[in-house]
């Protein structure tokens, strides 16, 4: 008989625990309270352990236990206990047990719990935290949480001393235990005057739709706390695995290096040589093998996971070349193969191996592929002293982008063919190597000892190439990039980006910023100014907003210099992407009212204006006077997914 250890707790796991409990299986079941075994069923070949585990007891259980399998069925944001359980079982013998998830539906989301508090933050009224106490210290960090936060969780004293610990006041407590009715949820909202409501996407079995509905029938502010991201099963899957316990493949995902097999570890050998077949792309796989094994010349994912799948091998090793854990096609054969006890095995990479031959450390390098992806080159090397560039083959482009970019004298070391017989490492200045012929198996370093993060705020207006198009003033610029409140990952539209002023500062700060501009003259300015601050990160667009937004990938924030007397249709076209922060600059009464009643009939969150007035001063007969420059209105809020 098979022994399976099972760590539950959830609705999950009993679910599983009563559907093996007819099968040939012995499974040693743990949960931390006496409510979580009451829940399981009860058979002669399920044994139940209560009291919570630490990584020493969840080790030492394994190593008494012996298991043939260990099914980790905890809370999906039990993220301690499920990397102990990790950590504790060998890797083929671990398999996660995963909740399934609710629909995405109509809420604010937040990566983590960080995120759902500057949501909250970022605005008045109470907040209902329906997360649990295990978040408790974060809470403190709720503006005037005191007076305005009220906790929900499980009626235990060491929860209850935990909330008082923090502050929470005794009648800002709510104790119970869920899932709880929707008509329980809007109670809650209703007596207490909840106006957010922050949760954790817990499924069906956590009462996440009851909460949802509640809060839309109370006009409450949904925030959600997304799932950890994390690879597993459904019940059926474990169970066919349980199932099929003796008949699971070993896969081993293997680096070899650079392609010289004198560079392989001892471990990747030993595992190439145990496998009954090699796959892999023919320059890797050839380097690979041992002669007379089996070889497959295949790397594409879905074409490897079908061959794993439908080939009656036990033992296979697909290789790849380089580090498989740094810009490697291993990771997504690793994501899609199921049944299947994948063990990874690292190879010596391109860049350790290049530094090894200056002879410096790479710890604080910053590292890039430009191998079929985007790379802002310009940008990684104007902010980073040391950039090491994977160059798919791009090395001469690489140097004449540089050179084009005001950065024909930083430092470059180019390695070709690294570790074969006839490698070669080139040094030279960008500006000098633009006309040189590089072998396609090319790894570079970049050298820029004048780098800078380009932060600036509020350039100066003489400093932009302005020619007869209209241009958002320094202290109103200033004034819109604090208000778009922009990070690094964002994706950004400036639409009316007239000379580019905003789109050149958003860029410094921001992944991506699609300007948009009518004008062909204004397009040309905007290009020229995004060459002379080096903005590399830009995509210029000729045309008209409404018609070309539906082709654009989803913005984070959206600035609106100009409209041409479209706002409503651009607005929409907006809004159909999603939940989307919106600044947007106007000189009219007429045109704020007309923003304003969008946002209003379109429930818009977050919704703020302000007028900024500047004067300038001006040398007047010996004297300074103030020169008054036109008012402007700053308009922002959230806008709903239509």
């Amino acid at each position: 008989m098979s022994r399976i250890m099972i760590f539950g707790g959830t609705t999950e796991g009993r679910e599983l625990c009563e559907r093996l409990i007819d099968k040939d299986v012995v499974l040693e079941v743990y949960v931390a309270t006496d409510k979580g075994a009451e829940l399981l069923p009860k058979a002669d070949n399920l044994k139940i352990h209560i009291g919570r585990l630490d990584g020493k007891d969840i080790r030492a259980e394994y190593k008494r236990l012996e298991p043939d399998m260990v099914v980790d069925a905890t809370h999906p944001y039990a993220e301690e206990i499920s990397e102990n359980i990790r950590l504790a079982a060998d890797r083929d013998k671990y398999i996660r047990l995963l909740r399934e998830e609710s629909d995405r539906v109509d809420a604010l989301y937040a990566e983590d719990m960080d995120k759902a508090i500057d949501i909250v933050n970022r605005s008045k009224g109470n907040i209902l935290m329906t997360t649990g106490s295990k978040e408790m210290e974060s809470y403190t960090r709720v503006s005037d949480y005191k007076k305005r936060l009220y906790v929900r969780m499980l009626p235990e004293n060491a929860n209850l001393r935990k909330a008082l610990s923090c502050g929470i006041h005794l009648d800002h407590i709510i104790d119970g235990e869920g899932p709880f009715t929707e008509e329980e949820n809007i109670e809650a909202i209703e007596q207490y005057d909840i106006k957010y409501l922050v949760t954790k996407e817990s499924g069906a079995p956590g009462g996440f739709m009851e909460k949802y509905t509640a809060c839309k029938k109370t006009n409450t502010i949904m925030v959600v706390v997304e799932r950890p991201k994390e690879k597993g099963y459904s019940i059926d899957k474990v169970i066919e695995l349980i199932d099929n316990i003796d008949s699971i493949k070993q896969v081993y995902i293997i680096g070899i290096g650079m392609g010289n097999p004198q560079n392989m570890t001892a471990e990747a050998i030993e595992a190439i040589e145990s496998s009954e077949v090699v796959i892999g792309a023919k320059r890797i796989a050839d380097a690979a093998a041992p002669k007379g094994k089996e070889v497959i010349y295949e790397y594409r994912a879905e074409e490897i996971k079908e061959f794993i799948e439908n080939r009656f091998y036990r033992k296979i090793a697909v290789v790849f070349s380089g580090d498989v854990c740094l810009y490697s096609g291993a990771k997504e054969l690793t994501d899609i193969l199921d049944n299947c006890d994948v063990r990874v095995i690292q190879g010596i990479s391109s860049v350790s191996y290049l530094a090894s031959k200056m002879g410096i450390s790479w710890a604080d390098s910053r590292v890039v592929s430009m191998h079929g992806r985007e790379c802002d080159i310009v940008r990684e090397v104007s902010e980073n002293r040391s950039v090491f560039v994977l160059t798919g083959g791009n090395t001469k482009e690489i140097c004449m982008e540089l050179t084009d970019n005001g950065l024909g004298n930083v430092k470059l070391c180019i390695g070709e063919r690294l570790s074969y017989y006839d490698e070669k490492i080139t040094a030279g200045y960008a500006k000098d190597l633009v006309n040189g012929s590089f072998d396609a198996l090319s790894t570079m370093y970049i050298e820029n000892d004048s780098c800078g993060t380009a932060l600036e705020i509020g350039i100066d207006d003489d400093e932009f190439i302005r020619g007869n198009v209209p241009m958002t003033k320094s202290e109103v610029r200033a004034c819109v990039i604090s208000a778009l409140k922009l990070r690094s990952g964002y994706t950004v539209y400036d639409i009316g980006a007239g000379t580019g002023s905003v789109t050149v500062e958003a860029a410094g700060f921001v992944h991506k910023v699609y300007a948009i501009e009518c004008n062909t003259e204004g397009c040309e300015l905007i290009r020229q100014n995004c060459i002379k601050f080096g903005r590399g990160n830009v995509e210029i667009i000729n045309g008209y907003a409404e018609d070309v937004i539906d082709s654009l990938p989803k913005p984070d924030c959206v600035f609106i210099g100009g409209t041409k007397g479209k706002l409503n249709e651009i607005l929409d076209k907006i809004a159909k992407k999603g939940d989307t922060h919106i600044v947007m600059t106007a000189v009219s009464v007429e045109t704020v009212y007309k923003a304003l009643e969008y946002f209003r009939e379109n429930n818009a969150a977050e919704t703020e204006l302000k007028q900024i007035n500047a004067a300038r001063g001006k040398g007047v007969g010996g004297l300074t006077m103030l020169m008054s420059e036109n008012p402007v209105f700053i308009l922002s809020g959230r806008i709903r997914k239509k």
